[in-house]
């Protein structure tokens, strides 16, 4: 990402960084501060964009570059991937169930959803499948942002998915419990999106 800022280091002093607000929470802060360290006369702004809004503010260059979890559909657009993530069921520290469970499992579970811009359902939906009789997922509410479905898991009113490293502080530090999810991939990417 820092060979890509470098680009606009001798034509711009202000940088302005559209972040899809669910991968701005913990794993932004220290890309922005390297990214200040390496280039310290930048004006490094950082706005939260809801993800079906970054592309056209790359293409309209209300911002410079993007950080998203999809790639661009606009093929005028360039990207790379930054890293590799994976969603990952979380509950209370205290969770006195079992460390492991399958996608049938989950369903004895009240759940916390973010907003499925990571398509959470249909991956456990289709992971399901492969039980003869699926249930209903047992969806508390959905929210649009990691702070309110953590706070909700910490108070104890259900399990979540989340990307793992959004939480990882949290893993860490022990406050959330990861709970293995069996035979269900939930990897994904985080892309650097930019104009040629």
């Amino acid at each position: 990402m820092l060979e890509d800022i470098e680009s606009f280091k001798m034509a711009k002093s202000i940088v302005i960084i559209d972040s899809y607000y669910n991968l701005s929470n913990s794993s932004i802060p220290i890309v922005l501060y390297n990214a200040k360290k390496h280039f310290p006369a930048l004006d490094i702004r950082l706005n939260n964009t809801a993800i079906d809004n970054i592309e056209a503010n790359i293409s309209s260059n209300i911002s410079d570059i993007a950080l998203s979890f999809k790639e661009p559909e606009d093929n005028s657009l360039m990207y790379t991937k930054l890293m590799d993530d994976t969603l990952v069921l979380v509950g209370p520290s205290n969770f006195n169930g079992p460390d492991s469970i399958t996608a049938l499992d989950i369903n004895n579970y009240p759940l916390i959803l973010l907003q499925d811009q990571f398509n959470i359902k249909r991956r456990l939906h289709l992971a399901q499948e492969d039980y003869r009789d699926p249930l209903a997922l047992n969806i508390i509410f959905t929210v649009n942002t990691i702070d309110v479905a953590k706070s909700s898991v910490l108070k104890g009113y259900g399990l979540s998915i989340m990307p793992r490293v959004c939480i990882m502080d949290d893993l860490i530090k022990g406050t959330l419990k990861e709970i293995t999810l069996q035979n269900i991939s939930l990897d994904y990417s985080i892309y650097l999106i930019y104009t040629p």
